[in-house]
């Protein structure tokens, strides 16, 4: 039973302890390694460890829990920080109870830790997509209460502007404000559909092919500069799995950003190379 009992100790993937009362640690298992970084004869050989491992943050707190524990008997539950011997922050959750001697007296705090970093990742995780969601739609509200009186003003100046002579001298200035509207219709609906939650369809895309057509999709704007355009596809079929969409938006939208910044009878080179 004894043997029985020592292996169990041993092998649970807890750390299991037992220290007198004032930080004198008697008994660790293998598991504390995991946990500390440091092996249980280190820690025993040096109980100091055992204390200057805690977060700085959380020490005082903790050293209190177990002093108070050991004093009043009552039982020790705390969540906190452990610096782990590589730097890594471990959050562990440590549970004891004292040991009570036939004469009544704490001989010993008997407690087990349990490492929670898996659980507390999960919980920052699940709150900043908490978050994010919350914003999302906080966002996407107010994008379209924007819209509607947008959308009347952009209506009520085109009509406005439909209904002026072309020698009334106010025409240019409803027709400048026809375009600022436009404009700002432009902006709100990127801002709407880049809020909007998608999927991406991944599929292998020949990057050689997509890239010339989205070459083809510019090439008004490359002639209407007279930009000379040299372009070097891959030496081997190059076929990436891509959302096919997506990635011809974003490579139009840099090659206009490109040819936007080549001036007028400029060189853009363009090439391709598998990596």
């Amino acid at each position: 039973s004894e043997e029985k009992y020592r292996s169990l100790v041993e092998n649970v993937p807890l750390v299991v302890y037992r220290m007198r009362p004032g930080e004198d640690i008697f008994f660790l298992n293998q598991f504390v390694e995991q946990v500390f970084g440091f092996s249980s004869d280190e820690l025993l050989h040096n109980p100091a460890l055992w204390a200057e491992r805690v977060h700085p943050e959380d020490r005082q707190r903790v050293l209190g829990l177990r002093r108070k524990s050991c004093e009043e008997g009552t039982e020790l539950l705390a969540e906190y920080r452990i610096v782990h011997k590589s730097g890594q922050i471990v959050y562990v959750l440590d549970h004891a109870i004292p040991f009570r001697s036939m004469e009544g007296s704490i001989t010993s705090l008997d407690g087990i830790i349990m490492d929670m970093t898996g659980r507390v990742k999960l919980q920052e995780q699940l709150l900043r997509a908490e978050g994010l969601k919350t914003i999302s739609e906080v966002s996407q509200r107010l994008a379209h209460e924007i819209r509607n009186p947008l959308v009347s003003a952009g209506g009520f100046a085109r009509l406005l502007l439909s209904s002026i002579n072309a020698e009334d001298p106010n025409r240019e200035k409803v027709l400048i404000i026809v375009q600022e509207v436009a404009r700002l219709e432009a902006i709100l609906r990127s801002i709407i559909k880049y809020l909007e939650p998608f999927e991406l369809s991944r599929s292998q895309i020949d990057l050689d092919g997509l890239m010339r057509s989205v070459i083809e999709e510019i090439r008004p704007e490359i002639e209407r500069k007279h930009i000379r355009l040299d372009f070097h596809p891959s030496a081997q079929p190059t076929l990436v799995p891509v959302d096919q969409a997506l990635m011809e938006q974003a490579l139009a939208a840099i090659l206009k950003n490109a040819v936007d910044q080549v001036p007028h009878q400029g060189l853009l080179t363009l090439s391709l190379a598998s990596g």
